[in-house]
């Protein structure tokens, strides 16, 4: 159905739900750069959503609770800058699908405990569901398109494969 077809109650529902759906979003950002808040994170998944990152997919809000507790301690600190797109309700309004880029600055811990400054760049993926009138994430997905220490920059420091592959 296209815009005009829509009504106009049914059109003040959607860009309602697009605005609920950016504070998801943003409330998505915040829990992660308050150290991995896992029960935050969490909070914002339906029961069966899916969280994945480069390929790596963590299904049920109790294993994105564990992944987030794996992410604190090898990336104490981020700052995720993410910008919304294109967010599309769906014609039965419970679901809807958006893109976003994100540019996010944090701290990596390598394996000897030692921190270096990185950046990196992509593009969201995502995936939404309206249930008991509350919007949640569905799937988040993030394809990385560019990860590089700070110091060397994207040119010469080129993408780093396996970035989120963590145990």
């Amino acid at each position: 159905m296209t815009e005009k077809e829509r009504s106009f109650e049914e059109r003040i529902n959607a860009l309602e739900a697009i605005e609920e759906i950016k504070r998801v979003k943003a409330n998505y950002a915040q829990y992660l750069d308050n150290g991995y808040d896992p029960e935050g994170i969490a909070s914002l998944f339906s029961s069966e959503g899916k969280w994945v990152i480069e390929g790596v997919a963590i299904q049920g809000t109790g294993a994105i609770k564990e992944q987030c507790k794996k992410l604190i301690r090898v990336q104490p600190w981020s700052c995720h800058n993410i910008t919304p797109s294109i967010i599309d309700i769906s014609d039965d309004g419970l679901h809807a699908e958006g893109s976003f880029y994100m540019l996010t600055f944090l701290t990596m811990r390598n394996n000897e405990g030692m921190d270096e400054a990185y950046f990196l760049s992509g593009i969201f993926k995502d995936k939404f569901i309206k249930e008991n009138g509350k919007w949640y994430f569905e799937k988040v997905e993030a394809f990385v398109q560019q990860a590089a220490p700070w110091t060397k920059g994207w040119i010469e420091g080129g993408f780093a494969k396996g970035f989120f592959d963590i145990e």
